[in-house]
């Protein structure tokens, strides 16, 4: 499968403008905010591993719990043929790019989709990506899409 994946730049000092705004916010909001969203919304370490998904995106994707999901592969939630370019995509993650892809897959009732997906490494103190963030949501309403083999 050819997936285009495209780079999103994010002006320098970006990172610490927000950082200055968020100084003040307590950690129950950002945990309010991630849950609040109607996007699904993963954690993953830089090998690729889950370390959180909040509810709706254990609802819409992953199915189970987050101890079911934790610590497995995130890729190996996706069809075959989309997981080398969700590969790609993350390679270039842990490399410190930003990247969008769309790519379908079914949601866990079965449902076709398509998903567009935002790639963001997390950076640490010593300036390596720590982990990776991806916003997944469903463009299928948007577009004329139809599933793949059809």
């Amino acid at each position: 499968m050819k997936v285009r994946l495209l780079e999103r730049l994010v002006p320098p000092g970006r990172d610490e403008e927000i950082l200055d705004v968020l100084g003040f916010v307590a950690p129950s909001f950002l945990v309010s905010m991630i849950q609040a969203t109607s996007d699904c919304v993963k954690i993953l370490s830089v090998d690729g591993r889950i370390l959180f998904v909040n509810q709706i995106g254990l609802d819409e994707l992953m199915g189970g719990s987050l101890a079911e999901v934790r610590d497995t592969v995130w890729s190996a939630y996706w069809p075959a043929p989309t997981r080398p370019a969700l590969e790609e995509a993350l390679d270039l993650t842990t490399q410190g790019r930003h990247i969008y892809c769309e790519l379908p897959r079914e949601t866990v009732d079965g449902q076709d989709r398509l998903w567009a997906l935002n790639m963001t490494p997390v950076f640490g103190e010593d300036g390596q990506v720590a982990a990776i963030i991806i916003l997944s949501r469903d463009l299928t309403a948007n577009r004329n899409y139809a599933p793949l083999g059809e």
